[in-house]
């Protein structure tokens, strides 16, 4: 309801995004027992840029054994000191869920809010993620020297040693959440500064898979 009027009916959703000023209320109905909570007001004020994701793969699907779908904010310098909350099927996820990059192991329908520092919040659109077929090799990383320390300048070497099992893959090297290099066949990495590395392969046939 938004002022006393009645905007969506029969709905399954636990949430609603109000595009709309007004004072809000939802009515639950089950069985023959009925229940609506307190108005809470919105209010305008402020302005926020339309978020956009990236989709590792493209095709959305989990592949099996180690499949992923990497999902990640584009320009997130646009919302710096925002808040992050991931939601699957219109629940918020509980882990692992806030900030601008999300790892979905599970079929289902995920989304993004922002809450920016001035109050201002935007939720993206709904991603459909499948769990559908396929299949990708763990990923087998060689790290030079092995404890992952700089000594002397030097580079920390990084390289996936089974790329054979990949085809023709793209390679994204992350650091923390941001990608620090990719393309196809970059198998190889030197990290030259401090930070938590990882690789995500997307292989020819759009599975998609973290290293460990």
């Amino acid at each position: 309801y938004n002022d006393g009027k009645l905007i969506l009916a029969n709905s399954d959703k636990y949430t609603y995004t109000a595009t709309e000023t007004g004072n809000y209320a939802v009515q639950v109905v089950s069985g023959s027992c009925t229940a609506i909570s307190d108005e809470k007001e919105v209010i305008p004020g402020g302005t926020i840029p339309t978020p956009k994701l990236d989709i590792f793969p493209e095709s959305k699907n989990i592949c099996e054994e180690n499949g992923v779908v990497v999902i990640s904010l584009k320009s997130s310098n646009d919302y710096a000191g925002a808040t992050y909350q991931w939601y699957k099927n219109d629940q918020k996820i509980t882990a692992n869920a806030n900030d601008i990059l999300y790892t979905a192991t599970e079929a289902g329908k995920y989304s993004l809010h922002i809450l920016t520092s001035d109050g201002c919040g935007v939720m993206t659109a709904e991603i459909d993620v499948t769990k559908d077929g396929g299949s990708i090799a763990d990923v087998d990383l060689d790290v030079f020297p092995e404890d992952g320390r700089i000594v002397n300048n030097t580079p920390v070497e990084m390289e996936v040693l089974n790329a054979g099992d990949y085809g023709s893959a793209t390679y994204y090297w992350f650091k923390g959440n941001d990608i620090v290099e990719s393309g196809t066949g970059k198998v190889r990495f030197d990290a030259a500064t401090t930070g938590k590395y990882k690789v995500l392969i997307v292989d020819g046939n759009n599975c998609a898979v973290w290293s460990r």
